[in-house]
């Protein structure tokens, strides 16, 4: 009787382990005839169906060992036939890795139809192998000489079912696991996909008009060649004042990164993806994606951004000059009754066109260097690499505290190497006592001027404003309290914050985090001369602020956006004062800040003198004076930005700068500019000269000291021009009257000279950035005097 029990335990095991061989067969005979080219799917499915016949089979057998220990054949099926069963399910879920793998990067055309293919025929020749060896070896399997052996160690071994039936169902997870990243790689594919649309998009919208300007210059100076009639030339300035006007439709670096943000905030915030596999098991990498990817962007693309956005306006600055000395040379020639000079300005146009087809390569080769580079990280194939979405900025910061705990055996090593010697400080000093003020301030003014072979690092420092998460350095306290106030606001209550302080502190970017963060696409940046588009509806705003907040209030209110008025003193014309347009600020914020949440920025000096006239304590819900920024975070502010352009430093004789020694140089700068962020960072782009590629190096003296001296009437001048910021002949004259042309202009004419003032495109005066902080501090020091 025992013996018919035995025979019918084993039968029944021996059945089950074929109905799941002929299973397996099954599902490779599905697997070949796959007409929809669904085979990872199939082969999913299949799977999952596999491990719940091996559990099952499991179940069975553990029960029925548990009741007797002489049921030798399901502890054979247990203890050993398992553990190769467990092995081919590890194929089989490793070949489903392959596939959708290899789906993914077919998506993102890494590889090709005939490959896919290729890789799913190998996957079917392997498991048919598999499989037929299983069906070789089955009924050998069963007759085991040594069967009674093993089972005397089995008796006293734990069931190992309850391990196997952990890793069959781990098992079954991984297999979902595998399926559904297919989908979330293919999502990040068309993200990246995206991307480089966008990217190469603002390349396009800024190759447009001059493609356009290209096309037209040429005939253009056949024309004049041909026909040199008054209409001729005013056709061709017309011609060129289009050109110019095709520029008003470029899209700003900040407008393109809001765009990519948007393609970004699609992504999950962290995600734990499989990467491989090694031995039995799975290789994961967690990965906070969204951050990483926004993070490589701001360090690897922002830089070539704004380099192509200076060679824009390097074009439009140009052309908007031959445009203008066109409708000079046709008014002087009017007024004289003369010719126009023809060869002048053909000679001009042709300049103009040369230089147009210099700035067309510089572009090219910027647009070159960006789609190779996103055609080489921003791949899915890349995200099975240690290494994707690495930038240089963790790695040199890292590399900075190290070098930080080294200590003062580095702090001398600076002194050496970067402080002249005691004996050569005296004999500096008699010939700095024989220079002339002039001679000091061209000295000073040369010195604060980056060095033109550093345009593509120096514009990473000199960029105004928000240019990302990556580059923003907190400012904790003003920040939460900007928050509170952006929260009672959405309450209902009043919402009118007013930005002070002195020049470049960083009022701007401050105001255009609080644009990023909590309002995105709802801000209306109000500026005088520019064009407002809301819902279709187009406005242009000249001068007067009154008219636009009007247009505003009638077509904006329900969607309550945050109004930026960036720097009021810009508002004023000959028609429009300033005073004018305050009035009628204060008026709306007054009426309706609870529907507008108003951010208006403006200098200090500016400040004071509204508070001569106007109460506007009362009427700005609250004032943040944006001020001092300490060492640490003017330091992170600098070696973010010299790090996302992967340059070194070097000293004189060549060595490669350390920690402590970039630590010397940005405490300097940060003593020397009173902690305002802005000045510090244009500090630190002047102090540096090229010294090979991707190589920079300190100039011998990293600063020299602001002539002290200035007469009573060029600070007459420079108050005039510290509180408007900017102005002209024009606005002087009507401020000081008769005394302007003989006392004031010679005044202004030695400013230039010096260097001390700078000429603007629209024909505005502005004191040098570089040094209008020392000039404030020079002018409030003779006020205290």
């Amino acid at each position: 009787m025992e013996q018919d029990m035995e025979n019918q335990v084993l039968q029944s095991s021996r059945d089950k382990v074929q109905d799941y061989n002929a299973a397996f067969g099954n599902m490779i005979q599905m697997l070949r005839n796959d007409e929809e080219k669904n085979f990872s799917q199939i082969l999913h499915t299949q799977v999952q169906g596999l491990v719940q016949s091996i559990i099952k089979m499991g179940d069975t057998a553990s029960q029925q060992m548990d009741g007797s220990h002489s049921d030798t054949q399901h502890q054979k099926l247990i203890y050993e036939w398992m553990n190769g069963a467990k092995e081919g399910l590890i194929l089989l879920r490793d070949s489903l890795f392959e596939l959708t793998k290899s789906r993914v990067l077919y998506h993102e055309k890494e590889l090709s139809k005939e490959k896919v293919l290729q890789l799913e025929s190998s996957v079917l020749e392997t498991l048919d192998n598999y499989h037929k060896e299983a069906t070789i070896f089955q009924d050998a399997f069963w007759e085991d000489k040594q069967l009674a052996k093993k089972v005397k160690k089995w008796v006293h071994q734990n069931n190992p079912w309850s391990t196997y039936k952990e890793q069959f169902e781990q098992l079954s997870e991984q297999v979902d696991s595998i399926q559904e990243q297919e989908q979330v790689l293919k999502s990040y594919a068309d993200c990246f996909q995206s991307i480089r649309v966008e990217i190469l998009n603002f390349f396009q919208y800024h190759l447009a008009p001059l493609k356009g300007a290209k096309d037209s210059i040429p005939n253009l100076i056949n024309e004049l060649i041909d026909n040199q009639e008054p209409s001729t030339y005013k056709k061709t300035a017309s011609q060129i004042k289009k050109n110019i006007e095709g520029y008003a439709y470029v899209p700003s670096v900040e407008i393109h990164t809001e765009k990519l943000e948007s393609i970004v905030d699609e992504l999950e915030e962290s995600k734990r993806y499989i990467v491989g596999y090694e031995g039995g098991d799975l290789v994961y990498i967690e990965s906070g994606i969204k951050r990483a990817l926004s993070t490589w962007l701001d360090s690897e693309t922002t830089n070539t951004l704004y380099d192509l956005v200076n060679l824009t306006q390097d074009i439009e600055g140009r052309l908007s000059m031959c445009e203008l000395g066109l409708r000079n040379a046709m008014d002087f020639a009017q007024q004289n009754n003369q010719p126009i000079n023809n060869g002048e300005v053909v000679a001009s146009l042709e300049s103009i066109n040369e230089t147009l087809e210099q700035k067309r390569e510089q572009i090219s080769e910027l647009e070159s260097g960006m789609n190779d580079l996103l055609e080489k990280e921003l791949r899915v194939v890349r995200m099975f690499e240690p290494d994707f979405l690495s930038v240089s900025i963790s790695s040199t910061l890292n590399q900075y505290q190290r070098y930080q705990l080294q200590g003062w055996q580095q702090t001398k090593k600076w002194f050496r190497e970067l402080v002249q010697p005691v004996t050569q400080y005296v004999e500096k000093a008699k010939r700095e006592s024989r220079l002339s003020a002039s001679e000091k301030m061209i000295r000073l003014v040369r010195h604060r001027t980056p060095h033109p072979s550093l345009k593509h690092y120096t514009n990473m420092f000199l960029t105004k404003g928000y240019i990302g998460d990556s580059f923003y350095v907190q400012r904790d306290e003003q920040q939460n309290r900007i928050k509170q106030l952006v929260d009672d606001w959405s309450l209902g209550y009043r919402g009118s914050l007013l930005l002070s302080g002195k020049r470049y502190v960083g009022k701007t970017s401050l105001a255009i985090w609080i644009k990023h963060v909590f309002f995105k696409d709802n801000c209306i940046d109000l500026k005088p001369n520019t064009i407002i588009n809301i819902k279709g509806r187009k406005h242009e705003a000249g001068f007067d602020l009154k008219s636009s907040l009007d247009f505003l209030i009638k077509y904006s209110l329900q969607s309550k956006p945050m109004i930026l008025i960036d720097d009021l003193s810009e508002w004023e014309s000959e028609e429009f004062s300033v005073s004018q347009n305050i009035r009628s600020l204060l008026k709306v914020i007054d009426q309706y800040s609870n529907k507008f949440f108003f951010v208006v920025t403006m200098d200090k000096s500016f400040q004071q003198q509204v508070e001569a006239f106007f109460d506007i304590q009362k009427v700005f819900h609250c004032e943040i004076n944006v001020g001092y920024m300490g060492l640490e975070e003017v330091m992170k502010a600098i070696l973010i930005r010299h790090n996302a352009t992967q340059s070194q430093i070097s000293n004189a004789s060549g060595q490669i700068l350390d920690g402590p020694s970039i630590q010397g140089i940005i405490q300097q700068i940060h003593k020397g500019s009173e902690g305002i962020i802005g000045e510090s960072l244009m500090r630190w782009a002047y102090a540096f000269e090229s010294k090979g590629e991707h190589i920079i190096t300190p100039k011998y003296r990293l600063n020299y000291d602001f002539p002290k001296y200035l007469s009573d009437d060029s600070r007459t001048i420079l108050t005039t021009l510290m509180e408007k910021r900017k102005s002209n002949e024009y606005e002087l004259r009507k401020k000081f009257g008769t005394v302007f042309k003989q006392d004031f202009r010679p005044v202004v004419q030695r400013l230039f000279h010096l260097g001390i003032l700078q000429r603007n495109l629209d024909g505005s005066m502005e004191i040098n950035p570089f040094l209008v902080n020392d000039i404030e501090r020079i002018l409030n020091y003779t006020r205290r005097s």
